[in-house]
C-alpha cells in the first residue's frame, strides 16, 4: 500500500531507503503511482482543496470562535483516504470539523447522504441517512485501507 504526503509544495510519494540494485524499480513504481493520481483530475482537485483546509498562522477566527484548526498532523490521513477512494466516489465536498477533524461530505439526494470525518488519529466517524426513515452511524479505524463499511454505504448513497 502507498502513502501519499502533502507539504507545503504539493502531494508526493514518500520514498524509503532503498539499495542501488531497488532502485530502479522503485522509481519506476513511484512514476507509475503519481500518474494514477494524476490521472483523475477530480482527485488532485480534492488533495489541494485538502491542503487549504490546513491554516499555517492557525488563525481560530477562520473556523470560528472555540474551534480547533485542522493541523498537518490531520493532514496526512485525510489525503491516505483520498487517495484509497474509488474513483467512482470522487464527487464529493471536503471541510473542516470544529474540532480540528475533516468532513467528507456525499449527497445523492434529499433522504441519501453520507458524512465521514476522519481525525489525526486516523479514527472515521460517519453517519448516513439512507432513506425517508433508515439512519446509520458509527466509528471505525482507519488504517491502509477504506473500511467496508464505508465503501458500502458509498454504493448506497451515490
Amino acid at each position: 500500500m502507498s502513502v501519499l504526503c502533502a507539504s507545503a509544495n504539493g502531494y508526493y510519494f514518500p520514498t524509503q531507503p532503498r539499495t542501488a540494485a531497488a532502485g530502479v524499480e522503485a522509481d519506476a513504481l513511484s512514476r507509475c503511482q503519481l500518474h494514477e493520481v494524476i490521472k483523475f483530475p477530480a482527485r488532485q482537485r480534492l488533495l489541494s482543496e485538502l491542503a487549504g483546509l490546513v491554516d499555517d498562522q492557525e488563525s481560530i477566527a477562520w473556523y470560528g470562535e472555540g474551534a480547533t484548526p485542522v493541523s498537518k498532523n490531520t493532514l496526512e490521513p485525510a489525503a491516505r483516504f483520498l487517495a484509497d477512494l474509488p474513483a467512482g466516489f470522487l464527487d464529493l465536498e471536503i471541510s473542516p470539523d470544529e474540532d480540528g477533524a475533516v468532513s467528507f461530505d456525499w449527497y445523492g439526494s434529499d433522504n441519501k447522504q453520507l458524512s465521514v470525518s476522519l481525525d489525526e488519529h486516523g479514527t472515521l466517524y460517519y453517519a448516513a441517512i439512507l432513506g425517508p426513515i433508515e439512519r446509520v452511524s458509527g466509528r471505525l479505524p482507519f488504517h491502509d485501507s477504506i473500511p467496508e463499511e464505508i465503501i458500502r454505504l458509498l454504493k448506497r448513497t451515490t
